[in-house]
């Protein structure tokens, strides 16, 4: 890749799945449940990773409205009242979330907490990126918000379209707030299959992040990964293995 390995690296990590395992995936089921969507044996952590993950709210609402025929049992045809319909549904999943972030009922990975210490300590810029304005919500809540660079949270409060230009997007406002051009080398934290696409769509190096029981490493460098890891390897390599990896394929 020519000079790359001679480009100020900087890391932009997404934050549902990579940093903190949020209460989305909770609060969307729950909700789905109370709409009558799922049944209680439903399998939902499948259906949202496949058609959820990394989306905006009301976007999400569409999708799952959509998908467990809501609009067509309910007889909605127009955009209008499919619009009306996702943004009351999208409001009775953000109640439950609130609750859930409100007790601090969500978990911050180790591992990805290790990285972004250790490469804010080493100069190495970062930045903390999210298609949800919950996501601010979740690093105010564990005292990691002041700790980034920069932050881009949420697609609709910056009017980012999709995943691709909203990394886009979160790179010129790190270049533009610590001073550094376009020619830095943007490394993305991804944990969700579409949103690694969406990274190497962009044309970034992107680092994939399996997370038990949803996905494993073979599969996001099937997706497109440049390096993935599981907990266990992250947290045994540590940040000096990671820089090590990522210098051998840059180079």
């Amino acid at each position: 890749m020519g000079d790359t390995n001679k480009r100020q690296m900087i890391f932009l990590f997404d934050v549902d799945g990579v940093i903190i395992e949020s209460p989305h995936e909770k609060s969307w089921g729950g909700a789905a449940l109370n709409w009558g969507l799922i049944s209680e044996d439903f399998n939902f952590t499948d259906f949202y990773q496949k058609y959820v993950a990394g989306l905006p709210g009301l976007q999400g609402a569409e999708i799952i409205l959509t998908r467990t025929d809501y609009y067509e049992k309910a007889k909605i045809k127009t955009q209008k009242e499919k619009q009306v319909k996702a943004k009351e549904f999208r409001e009775a999943k953000q109640k439950i979330l609130d609750e859930y972030i409100s007790k601090g009922e969500f978990k911050v990975f180790e591992d990805v907490l290790e990285i972004i210490k250790q490469a804010k300590k080493q100069g190495i810029p970062i930045a903390a990126v999210s298609s949800s304005e919950n996501a601010e919500k979740m690093l105010k809540k564990i005292n990691l918000l002041k700790v980034f660079d920069s932050t881009t949270l949420g697609a609709i409060k910056y009017r980012v379209a999709n995943k691709e230009n909203l990394y886009s997007f979160a790179f010129g406002k790190l270049c533009g707030r610590i001073k550094i051009d376009s020619s830095a080398l943007p490394i993305i934290f991804e944990d969700a299959d579409k949103c690694i696409i969406a990274a190497k769509n962009a044309n970034y190096l992107c680092v994939g992040i399996a997370r038990k029981g949803l996905t494993t490493t073979k599969a996001l460098i099937e997706k497109g990964a440049d390096l993935a890891y599981d907990e266990s390897t992250l947290k045994e390599i540590g940040y000096e293995g990671l820089i090590k990896d990522l210098i051998k394929i840059i180079c």
